[in-house]
């Protein structure tokens, strides 16, 4: 678990990938996609696109619960920017999803 000494730099970092994510994998590929093909289409490749990148070496239930929650978030990610057309709204869950998970995976794991 990050120490307080370690936060700012973890929020500083999170911001800035999460960020990253929102604009590569919500405005670009779910944003772009969609002028082509229709949402759900988009939305299930890029959070399977979305998933593969967040993949972790492990214990393979431990692997395989995590991304599919990965995935189910990303859906949920691809719906708001849908609703939205902002990737700072779908930024907001993600990156409080990440943040728990920083503290909580230790919590349950460690």
């Amino acid at each position: 678990m990050p120490g307080s000494d370690q936060l700012p730099l973890l929020v500083f970092t999170q911001v800035v990938s999460v960020l990253g994510e929102e604009i590569e994998f919500r405005a670009f590929f779910v944003g772009k996609g969609m002028k082509r093909f229709s949402f759900w289409p988009v939305a299930i490749v890029g959070a399977v696109l979305f998933a593969v990148a967040h993949y972790a070496a492990g214990p393979a239930g431990i692997v395989v619960w995590d991304l599919g929650a990965i995935f189910i978030d990303a859906i949920f990610f691809a719906i708001l920017y849908r609703k939205t057309g902002n990737c700072l709204i779908s930024f907001i869950p993600h990156f409080l999803s990440n943040m728990i998970g920083f503290f909580l995976v230790p919590i349950l794991f460690g």
